[in-house]
């Protein structure tokens, strides 16, 4: 079978920051099965200056921020260099919807297995990120963004 080319293509993939911390599990926990970690994840894409058919997304994933849980704790940063397949004439509605499906995905997925390399060795072994429902995640974005213009045009 002939495989088809996505219209959008990661061409670098950074990790700027990363943060990692192990939280001991208290001695008289009973339980030997870690509880799931609390997730805030955030992200931003950006587009680059004349270069029309690239494109920038930042991702910040912050995990158990209070470092309350035994596990992991950590924050890491991680951006993607993203290049659309498609002329510059393409329409943002078309750009928009091929960063939703293919590009955020993508570097969510790449975030998730640099962290799966760096805790492999961990004490808790491998810290596999449970894939997020992009879908929500766009939408408190959407409605993150609608609240802060909506602050910036009432001040």
């Amino acid at each position: 079978m002939e495989v088809k080319r996505a219209p959008i293509d990661l061409k670098k993939f950074v990790v700027p920051s990363v943060r990692l911390e192990t939280i001991p599990v208290p001695p008289d926990r009973k339980e030997k099965k870690l509880p799931p970690l609390p997730l805030d994840l955030d992200f931003n894409v950006f587009a680059v200056p004349n270069e029309p058919r690239l494109l920038r997304i930042v991702v910040r994933i912050l995990a158990n921020g209070q470092g309350k849980l035994p596990g992991y704790r950590f924050e890491i940063v991680a951006e993607g260099l993203f290049e659309f397949a498609t002329e510059p004439s393409a329409t943002d509605e078309l750009k928009r919807e091929e960063t939703v499906f293919f590009a955020l995905p993508l570097l969510i997925h790449s975030t998730r297995a640099y962290l799966l390399n760096l805790t492999a060795a961990g004490p808790y072994g491998p810290f596999a990120l449970p894939m997020p429902d992009v879908k929500d995640l766009l939408e408190k974005k959407r409605a993150a963004d609608a609240a802060t213009k909506a602050k910036d045009s009432s001040a």
